[in-house]
């Protein structure tokens, strides 16, 4: 086990004995959990390549000196899989380091966590410094708070809620992670330095990501990047269980209207997109 002041590195052991069919898959969690979050995903994700969870700590005084750290300990070349706020690094990541990130997937992932003028489709400034603020006060009754958050307008809520308190971090950086929050603005980073193919996904009941803001991103990304919704979905968390979800996709020929598209679930969404002509055709472009 490697470790840094940013990520704690744990392989995946099982994953040496698969089949692979990509380079490596980086799993970074969101904010208030550690990477055991990934725990049901990983056997879905074997399938395709060796799986890396990441630890991030968040003692470094800006959030590029963070990404710096993180960027030292990942492969040559590797997917990017990022939940919330671990999405959030991950999209500054393959923006500032595109030589290393060959693709990104994200969760339920805003390109900014707080509102500003540019971006007005995220939580209120005033709603965020409130939270900020309880949670150094009493951060257990804040990070409780934060997970319902999450977890809401989710038929499967209970679990969810479940698997986030066996997750919850009780690390003191977590503070300087809501700064991180707070700063953020991936906008032009998304736009115009990620050049390498993206799933974006969101869920429709979430209340921490609008449907706003998925729309808008939708019109930022590139012919390699795609958005899915996933109807009934909180803050899709990396939590898998065997019930399928219905998924909505954003469908340009409709204006942008979400169309129902039945029977795919959060990991099938993943090896659509990793299967794709067009990201294994960009695949093939890079490393030509």
């Amino acid at each position: 086990m490697s470790r840094c002041n940013a990520a704690d590195l744990r392989a995946d052991v099982e994953a040496t004995n698969c089949v692979k069919k990509h380079i490596p898959i980086v799993l970074i969690h969101g904010w208030g959990c550690d990477s055991h979050i990934w725990e049901s995903s990983i056997p879905f994700l074997n399938k395709y390549a060796d799986i890396i969870t990441l630890d991030i700590f968040y003692r470094y005084k800006n959030v590029d000196e963070c990404c710096a750290a993180i960027a030292e300990h990942l492969p040559e070349a590797c997917i990017l899989c990022g939940w919330s706020l671990g999405g959030m690094l991950a999209t500054r990541l393959a923006g500032l380091y595109p030589l290393k990130i060959k693709g990104l997937i994200t969760l339920a992932s805003n390109v900014s966590f707080v509102a500003n003028k540019k971006w007005p489709h995220a939580m209120a400034a005033d709603v965020f410094a409130a939270f900020s603020e309880s949670f150094s006060l009493e951060p257990k009754k804040a990070l409780l708070r934060f997970s319902l958050l999450q977890v809401k307008g989710d038929p499967e809520a209970k679990k969810q809620l479940a698997a986030l308190k066996k997750c919850a971090s009780n690390d003191e950086s977590l503070l300087t992670g809501l700064e991180y929050l707070s700063v953020i603005d991936n906008t032009q980073i998304l736009s115009e330095q990620v050049i390498c193919p993206a799933l974006l996904v969101f869920g429709e009941k979430d209340i921490l990501v609008p449907l706003s803001a998925v729309h808008e991103m939708k019109n930022i990304i590139n012919k390699y990047q795609e958005v899915f919704i996933i109807a009934n979905k909180g803050h899709v968390l990396p939590y898998i269980d065997n019930r399928k979800d219905n998924v909505l996709v954003i469908d340009e020929s409709k204006n942008k209207v979400p169309v129902a598209k039945k029977n795919e679930d959060l990991m099938s969404i993943v090896n659509t997109f990793l299967e794709n002509k067009l990201f294994l055709e960009h695949q093939r472009i890079v490393t030509k």
